[in-house]
This record gives C-alpha cells, structure tokens and sequence, in this order.
C-alpha cells in the first residue's frame, strides 16, 4: 500500500524584524484505501538576526461550532530564547480516593450522623439525612452497588482512621489555594512572554 501526494503547500511568514521569513510545509497524503493524513514539516527560520534570537513556540486551540464545524487551530511565535509562552504550573492538586474524599467533605460527626440514619432506616430508597444520601450516590457511582451494610462498614472505617489520612479538609484547602496562587504566577509569566513574542502570520505560498 502506497501513499499519495495530494497537496504539498509552502506557507510564510514575515519574520520579526522583517528582513526575513519563516517557513514551513503542509502536505496530504492519501492512500489505496482513500484515506488521507496531513504532514507538516518542521518550521525555518530564514533570518540570521531573527535564528539567533528566537525560537518557535506554538499554541493550539480546539474549536467547535454549530453544524459539526470543528477542528484545530495552531498558532505559533516567534519567541525570544530563554522564554517560554507554554509554562506550566508544577503544582497539583492531589486525586483523592473515595474514603479521602469523604474525609475532606465532612467532619466525623456528619459521618457519624450518616451511619445513624442507615442503620435506623436500613434502605438506601429511605434515607432522610442528605449527607447519607450524598454518599450513597457517591458509592453508587464508583462501585455500582447501593447496599448499606458494605456502605456503613466504609464509612465506620473512615471514622475510626479519620486522624490518620494524610488529606484533610484544611490541608486540602491549602492546597487549592497554592496552585491558584502558583497557576496565576504561570499565566502572568506566559502572558509576558507572549508579549515579547512575534505571532507568525502565514499565507500559502502561490506558484512557488
């Protein structure tokens, strides 16, 4: 099976300081099976000044419409070396498991309370405490199951090791408010290095 050269473009860019110009290929391929990829070859920079200073950063946007319209949209920068407009925040927030998440979510005396109610109403279609309710539509969702004895037995667990999970619901507030803190240092930084950066506008090359 072989593949097929529909469409070799050449795009191009002026380049930051404008003596020169950027470039890069887009091509499509089809095959015997009449199905298609695109390539894109690797972007160069024809500029000595702009080589020496820069390099190229891109951004992608997905994008939806009406009507099926959707695809992908890369932009990219020329960006001065030794930034970046792609930081990251290296900070996370921690995934819990369904006993930790319990922990964060209430103290031990609404887990207490929670117990209370499904020992005293047995049935999980006649619980009247929310927080019961609450966590039986939680364990229902994770494990599929709904029956209280296995419910109550989690829960009376959690209640007697409450003091020795690592997330609290303290910690884990702190932890929140961190990455909101880190997360806002990232996006300033990539703000500014997006504004010392040269957005490449490119056009098809035509009868080149």
């Amino acid at each position: 099976m072989s593949w097929d050269v529909m469409r070799d473009d050449l795009y191009r860019s002026r380049c930051a300081c404008g003596r020169g110009c950027v470039e890069f290929r887009s091509i499509v391929e089809v095959d015997d099976w009449n199905r298609s990829r695109d390539i894109e070859r690797e972007e160069i920079i024809n500029c000595l000044d702009c080589s020496e200073k820069y390099h190229i950063e891109k951004e992608s946007y997905y994008y939806y419409k009406h009507k099926g319209d959707e695809g992908t949209v890369v932009t990219r920068y020329l960006v001065p070396n030794g930034q970046t407009i792609r930081r990251v925040c290296e900070v996370d927030m921690p995934i819990l498991g369904f006993e930790e998440q319990l922990v964060v979510d209430y103290p031990v005396s609404n887990l207490r309370e929670a117990v209370e109610d499904m020992k005293t109403n047995k049935y999980s279609t006649r619980l009247q405490n929310e927080i019961a309710k609450d966590i039986v539509s939680r364990y229902s969702e994770k494990y599929k199951k709904r029956g209280l004895p296995e419910i109550i037995k989690v829960i009376e667990h959690i209640i007697q090791h409450y003091d020795k999970y690592e997330w609290t619901k303290e910690k884990y507030e702190s932890q929140k408010k961190l990455v909101a803190r880190e997360q806002n240092t990232v996006n300033k930084a990539n703000k500014d290095a997006r504004r010392c950066s040269y957005k490449l506008r490119f056009r098809i090359v035509e009868d080149e």
